[in-house]
């Protein structure tokens, strides 16, 4: 009997240490984390635009009309004109490197490169092409008279045509109210008489009429429109004096604006005249302009 006891109590003993001293169970598998697979590159596109504005120097507004051109790379010979806000736009452009220029009538050429990608823009700046007054208009800006900031004096064979005066029938002068600038007929010795004082009134004339836009810009009041200057102080006087030019060489025109440059170009250029055969004007403009 205690031989089968002791048996028995071994065979619990074994099974004890067998349940004891097994190997440790498996670690649960860890899930395999995704692949992110990176999103294909953004493709150069195949053509891109450059845009940019062109701005006048003397008057610090858009440059309608001016030519931009590519110079070299890939895009050389390409062009374009700004519109009235001097804004431009290449379209369809190969990427790359490029030197450009702007051009305008009146204004110095300028260059400048840029890298075109499609991003980059390229504004430029013209000066303008500054011709010297002629002394006797010269001494009137230098007595005081009130012209626009950076008015400047441009000789042209491009003048507006009005039937007479020059070959073509070219006017002798206007005044640009945009570029802000005096465009006389450049060879003037052919517009009627040809004389150097008719040559000195005809700018003198158009100098009057930038006077006409500084006094409406100082007024606060649109300035391209030179037929709202009689809405001014000194409009309305001139108004009140008679509101024309009873001159024999300059008869009424039915334009106050005109007959008030004339007036002025007169009491700077021909006052004994002025005083003689207007008196009315000669007042006004005494009153008004400087001596």
């Amino acid at each position: 009997m205690e031989y089968r006891r002791l048996v028995v109590v071994l065979e619990l003993a074994l099974s004890v240490c067998a349940c004891g001293g097994g190997s440790p169970p498996p670690s649960p598998t860890q899930p395999t984390p995704p692949t992110i697979v990176p999103p294909p590159p953004t493709p150069t596109p195949s053509t891109v635009t450059l845009t940019g504005t062109v701005i006048a120097a003397n008057t610090g507004g858009g440059l309608y009309g001016a030519t931009i051109r590519i110079l070299d790379g890939v895009n050389e010979g390409r062009t374009a004109t700004a519109n009235p806000n001097g804004e431009y736009r290449l379209d369809n452009l190969q990427v790359g490197s490029a030197n450009l220029s702007a051009a305008a009538s009146g204004y110095q050429e300028t260059r400048a490169g840029v890298d075109v990608n499609g991003t980059n823009k390229l504004d430029f700046t013209l000066q303008p092409v500054l011709a010297d007054w002629p002394r006797e208009v010269a001494a009137v800006l230098n007595r005081g008279l009130l012209v626009p900031p950076g008015l400047y004096l441009y000789w042209t064979l491009d003048t507006g045509v009005t039937g007479s005066g020059c070959p073509g029938g070219k006017t002798p002068g206007q005044y640009n109210t945009l570029l802000r600038r005096v465009e006389m007929y450049a060879d003037w010795r052919k517009c009627f008489g040809g004389t150097y004082s008719e040559m000195l009134g005809w700018t003198t004339h158009e100098v009057c009429h930038a006077h006409q836009q500084r006094i409406l810009l100082d007024a606060g009041l649109p300035d391209t429109n030179l037929s709202t200057w009689v809405e001014t102080t000194e409009g309305m006087a001139f108004m009140a004096a008679g509101g024309r030019s009873s001159l024999p060489s300059n008869p009424p025109s039915g334009d106050p604006k005109e007959d008030f440059a004339n007036i002025c170009s007169a009491w700077y250029m021909r006052r004994d005249y002025l005083r003689q055969h207007d008196r009315a004007m000669y007042t006004f403009a005494q009153a008004w302009l400087p001596q």
